[in-house]
């Protein structure tokens, strides 16, 4: 698949391209896992990783 620069590095939107989804095992995927959280109330939920892990993009995906 091509890309144009402006597909992947635009400043003004949010990254589509760019965010690959990482699987826990073979039927969840840590998307999955993460919208199952959000949709419990009461919930305090924690994303960390290294820099530049993909942390932003993966909560705005869900």
């Amino acid at each position: 698949m091509n890309y144009q620069i402006e597909d992947v590095f635009s400043p003004r939107s949010f990254l589509q391209n760019t965010y690959i989804s990482r699987k826990l095992d073979d039927e969840e995927t840590v998307d999955y896992r993460l919208r199952r959280a959000l949709a419990m109330k009461g919930n305090l939920i924690f994303v960390s990783g290294a820099s530049k892990s993909g942390k932003t993009v993966l909560c705005h995906s869900a």
